[in-house]
C-alpha cells in the first residue's frame, strides 16, 4: 500500500486524485446524515413533549387550566415544531383545546 502513495506510477496520481474527489464527495453526505439524524432526534423530542401536553389538555377540567396550558407548555410545543405533520398534530391540539374551553364555558 505505501508503494502505491509513494511512487511516480500512473497509478498513484489516478489513485490520489479519486481519493481526493471522494474525500471532497464524501464531505456533503458525511453533513447530510448529520443533519438528518440531528434533525430526527428534533422531532422525536416533539413528539414525546406532544404527549404530554396532549395528556395535560386531556386531564384539564376548567378553563382557567386549560388556559395556562395554552399559555405555558403549548407555546414550547409550537417552538419545537419545525414540519407539516407537526404543525397538524398542533392544531390537532389546539381544536381539542378550542373544544373544552366551550364546553367548559
Amino acid at each position: 500500500m505505501l508503494f502505491y502513495f509513494f511512487s511516480d506510477t500512473k497509478l498513484n496520481l489516478d489513485f490520489s486524485r479519486s481519493f481526493f474527489i471522494a474525500s471532497i464527495t464524501a464531505l456533503p453526505f458525511g453533513l447530510m446524515f448529520m443533519l438528518m439524524m440531528s434533525m430526527t432526534r428534533k422531532s422525536q423530542k416533539f413528539w414525546n413533549y406532544a404527549k404530554e401536553v396532549d395528556k395535560l389538555v386531556d386531564e384539564a377540567d376548567t378553563e382557567r387550566m386549560v388556559y395556562n396550558i395554552y399559555n405555558g407548555p403549548f407555546q414550547k410545543l409550537i417552538d419545537l415544531a419545525m414540519g407539516r405533520a407537526h404543525q397538524t398534530e398542533l392544531k390537532r391540539i389546539y381544536a381539542i383545546m378550542q373544544t373544552k374551553v366551550k364546553y367548559l364555558s
